[in-house]
């Protein structure tokens, strides 16, 4: 609003704030409107515990699903037994579609969206990821590992993910077999350890590296927030904002809090959150979050 102000107040119940916004809608002749819910499973929840806090009281609450509002929601198959059970499936007529893609039609899908996705990236330079391999196609090497990668984020998601940590944590040069193997055992299968499952060696060369218990996708934002706040200084994570690309001016840095929020947040939107999680550990590894997630054998 022009003021400054809030629309609504911090405490307001959302029946009420949508029944207002209908009501202002209406004067101006808008009678029905449609309510999209997407992205919950990539920018707000990291895990099946975090979607289920934030879905079960919107699909719990009956009057929110009345006329005139229709809504649609895109999901992960992992809520399903939630929405199942829910007021608004039961009450106010929820329907559930489940998209029926074998997986060479899910194949055929994610190949188109990755060509578009890079299209658009690079300003139509190019449409594929095997411009900068050698010895190994990537897109096909990539889209496999999306759809063979269990996790409660849906397909397109998670080649978005990936192929961001992908972009973002390999040195510039070709992308090689032994460095997509390393990308493998390094980061995509430890974002998506969805449950810890107690320590599992590896072998890497002359040394045993233990799998971590937890994914970093696992680290709840209060979790991360607190490490910044108590392993950090100020002028620390500026140095921390530097070394993830980020520009320390394009954050809100009154405070110290403000700050972290503002990193965090920036990363969120950017789909880099478990960069930040990984950059932590890598400086503060005694940080209680990096226990759970970093461990060693001699």
């Amino acid at each position: 609003m022009g003021n400054g102000k809030r629309p609504f107040r911090t405490d307001e119940q959302l029946p009420n704030i949508l029944e207002t916004i209908f009501d202002q809608l209406a004067k101006f002749g808008y009678m029905r409107w449609l309510m999209l819910i997407d992205g919950i499973d990539n920018t707000m929840a990291f895990t099946q515990h975090h979607l289920n806090i934030i879905l079960s009281p919107l699909v719990n609450t009956p009057p929110l699903f009345r006329s005139p509002i229709t809504w649609k929601f895109f999901l992960p198959e992992s809520v399903l037994d939630a929405l199942e059970g829910s007021l608004a499936r039961w009450r106010s007529g929820l329907e559930i579609t489940r998209p029926n893609l074998d997986k060479e039609e899910s194949k055929k899908s994610l190949q188109v969206l990755l060509q578009n996705r890079l299209r658009w990236a690079s300003n139509g330079a190019f449409d594929s990821l095997n411009h900068f391999a050698e010895e190994i196609e990537v897109d096909q090497e990539l889209i496999k590992l999306v759809l063979d990668t269990p996790g409660d984020l849906g397909l397109v998601h998670r080649l978005l993910f990936l192929g961001n940590m992908l972009t973002h944590s390999l040195k510039p040069g070709r992308i090689t077999r032994p460095i997509w193997h390393s990308f493998i055992q390094r980061t995509a299968k430890v974002y998506f350890h969805e449950k810890p499952f107690g320590i599992t060696e590896v072998s890497n060369g002359a040394s045993n590296q233990s799998v971590p218990s937890k994914g970093y996708y696992n680290v709840t934002e209060l979790e991360l927030r607190g490490a910044l706040d108590n392993h950090f200084n100020i002028n620390e994570i500026v140095a921390l904002a530097h070394k993830l690309d980020v520009n320390p001016e394009e954050l809100e840095n009154t405070t110290k809090t403000h700050l972290i929020i503002s990193l965090i947040g920036y990363l969120k939107r950017r789909n880099r959150y478990v960069e930040l999680v990984e950059a932590v550990c890598i400086e503060r590894p005694t940080a209680t979050i990096c226990k759970e997630l970093i461990s060693t054998t001699a």
